[in-house]
């Protein structure tokens, strides 16, 4: 009956006869390494790091070259300190500069020149496990550090923490079928409809010839969707154009006529 069962991944699901998409870039998430399966390894993470909950000799690599990846090999060298932990701490970037003010480039070299820290340049292109006391993951025992000089290097490695940024993904919605262009949504620019009859798409998440990424620009966006909407609705018959200066049933639905 040209509807759609709409179902969201709380389980939720409900008929709708148009979908409205304004999803913008799409939700920011950690950027990984092209590794298959790294992310479902144990001692992987994108979360700040800690030593509070680890016991014994370990080897802790912080992969990233911004201010966060470095403030966070700091605190986990100032925190090993404190709670005389064995913990082996190294920073991991692809390259020598560093993404980060003087006062923490003059922290991070104290810490090295102290050999609390180390930090090493290149970019990880594997890695290798171990079988983990917990029978649902193996956990990370190693990585292969491709270094500039062209050399292949093996770090031992317990907790590995990639902290390289964000990047949109545009999620679910890439798989709907819907005719896309570098990640954004295809319309036609007189309804803002997808190549989908029944959905629409305004906002950031559209492209097309002329397109601005401006908020006055998605309110322009979102009226025609809207109108679009109505059009399809009414199987395709215009949609009137009333304005409240001169309408009165739309005074009359405002409480001001």
């Amino acid at each position: 009956d040209s509807r759609f069962l709409v179902t969201t991944r709380q389980g939720a699901s409900f008929l709708t006869s148009a979908i409205f998409i304004t999803a913008g870039v799409g939700a920011f998430m950690p950027r990984s390494l092209p590794l298959e399966g790294l992310d479902r390894t144990g001692g992987v993470s994108h979360d700040w790091p800690g030593l509070h909950s680890n016991t014994g000799t370990s080897h802790w690599l912080v992969l990233g070259g911004d201010e966060s990846a470095v403030q966070a090999a700091i605190d986990l060298v100032q925190q090993a300190q404190t709670t005389g932990a064995d913990a082996h701490i190294s920073l991991i970037h692809r390259r020598q500069q560093l993404d980060i003010s003087d006062t923490l480039q003059q922290q991070l070299n104290r810490l090295i020149d102290q050999q609390a820290l180390k930090f090493e340049i290149g970019q990880v292109v594997g890695y290798q496990t171990r079988p983990s006391s917990s029978a649902e993951t193996a956990r990370i025992s190693s990585v292969d550090l491709a270094t500039p000089q062209g050399e292949v290097r093996k770090l031992p490695c317990d907790y590995l923490h990639l902290l390289l940024g964000l990047s949109p993904r545009l999620g679910p919605i890439a798989d709907w079928g819907l005719a896309l262009l570098r990640r954004q949504l295809q319309v036609d620019t007189a309804s803002f409809s997808t190549s989908t009859k029944g959905i629409f798409a305004a906002g950031d998440v559209v492209s097309y010839p002329g397109k601005r990424k401006l908020i006055l620009s998605g309110f322009h966006e979102a009226t025609l969707a809207a109108y679009g909407a109505a059009s399809y609705l009414r199987g395709g018959a215009a949609v009137a154009l009333e304005y409240t200066t001169a309408s009165s049933r739309l005074q009359r639905l405002l409480g001001a006529g």
